[in-house]
């Protein structure tokens, strides 16, 4: 077999209602953390609810387009980029203008935020300034997919 078609049959396949599940099941693991706890692993599982529930809701508007056909690849060509789904998705700006770039504990290197699920998921130290303004923002993004979610009747 060769390596295109072994690759084809190895890759999880999605859908928007698998993506709106893994949204809620990010969202509530985020929300049982414990008070004293590292939140870097609780903010790894806020970025990933996030991404999602985007990625959800951008199937769901292309399934449409495309009579109900899911095109995996689609979501694809946005990796761990939020910006680029939030601009796609046309995000209000009040909810779309959030914190673009991060700096590590002690670095003057500036990160741009599709990294940031990386740092978390490697224990590097985000700046706590930066870290605040990524979760105020990321949470800001979880309500308007909820809401989003809810007005489009996708609410599982």
């Amino acid at each position: 077999m060769d390596k295109e078609k072994q690759e084809k049959q190895s890759e999880i396949i999605v859908d928007p209602e698998a993506l709106q599940r893994a949204f809620y099941q990010h969202k509530q693991a985020f929300e049982e953390k414990k008070e004293g706890t590292n939140s870097a692993p609780y903010n790894l599982l806020l970025f990933y609810a996030v991404e999602c529930g985007l990625k959800a809701l951008y199937m769901s508007k292309k399934g449409r387009q495309l009579k109900g056909v899911y095109n995996v690849e689609e979501i694809k060509k946005f990796r761990h980029d939020l910006i680029k789904l939030v601009s796609e998705l046309k995000i209000p700006g009040d909810i779309a203008e959030g914190k673009r770039h991060f700096h590590l504990q002690n670095e003057k290197r500036t990160w741009e935020i599709k990294e940031v699920h990386i740092a978390w998921r490697y224990g590097a130290i985000v700046d706590s300034n930066d870290e605040r303004k990524i979760v105020e923002w990321l949470d800001k993004l979880c309500i308007w997919i909820e809401n989003k979610m809810r007005t489009e009747g996708r609410l599982i």
